[in-house]
């Protein structure tokens, strides 16, 4: 018996505000959203795979995560492609070559014992050109055309010098702005339920579109890192980080 085919979603506002996403970013966009997630990531430090693993989850939307079935794939692609560099670390000291197979033998026993025989894990770190990958991905027009897109690249914005970032703003601006137009373009409805759901869009769109104003206004606001830390609070009333743009000071 053939599957029901699911429709597809027709209404330009829909796939935004469903809750519809997909299980796992991977599945995003010609360049997958995690690749970016795995750029901004270890732009700040170097990881073992575990560790980027927990890591990404505070840099995708709330609710996205990443199997380990898909973030070692796209770490071995990004790494093919010069993005990503991968060291090995965990073997501990070799055993130096004293010429007395009685003295090596001591000096191996001497090793911390979780080092014997255990399997070394692979550092991950980005390159220098995987720097300059992640600023293009960050300047992409079509990566903030949903929230999730924009809500990665603002995650990151930190990465980005003060032009920059009102770049990104602005492309995520003008997405919005085409997406009301979009909802202004569609036919009138006399379903109450289909109004309903209308109405809400345009109202999220608005109120997305002040967030925007909010968030210019902050970034002017906020010094760069060769300049100073934020005295602004993040969530949770932690000091906000220094931005480190690359390529130094703004």
């Amino acid at each position: 018996m053939a599957r029901r085919r699911t429709p597809a979603i027709r209404d330009p506002a829909e796939a935004r505000h469903t809750g519809h996403r997909p299980s796992d970013p991977s599945e995003t966009g010609p360049t997958p959203m995690i690749d970016l997630a795995i750029l901004g990531v270890l732009a700040e430090q170097e990881l073992h795979g575990y560790e980027l693993s927990k890591r990404l989850t505070d840099v995708l939307e709330p609710g996205a995560s990443v199997s380990f079935g898909s973030l070692y794939p796209a770490l071995s692609r990004l790494e093919r492609a010069g993005l990503v560099k991968a060291v090995e670390a965990g073997r501990g000291p070799s055993v130096p070559m004293t010429g007395s197979l009685a003295g090596e033998l001591a000096a191996a026993r001497s090793r911390p014992s979780g080092l014997r025989g255990r399997r070394a894990k692979k550092v991950y770190g980005i390159t220098h050109r995987g720097e300059q990958r992640l600023v293009e991905l960050m300047l992409d027009p079509s990566g903030v055309t949903t929230s999730g897109g924009f809500g990665l690249r603002l995650s990151l914005f930190r990465y980005l010098s003060h032009a920059q970032r009102d770049e990104v703003i602005g492309h995520r601006r003008r997405a919005l702005e085409h997406l009301a137009a979009e909802l202004g373009r569609l036919a009138v409805s006399v379903d109450r339920w289909l109004v309903a759901r209308r109405e809400r869009e345009a109202t999220l769109i608005r109120d997305d579109l002040h967030w925007l104003d909010q968030l210019a206004v902050l970034h002017d606001g906020v010094p760069t890192g060769a300049e100073g830390a934020s005295t602004t609070p993040a969530t949770g009333n932690a000091p906000a980080a220094p931005d480190t743009p690359f390529g130094g000071k703004e």
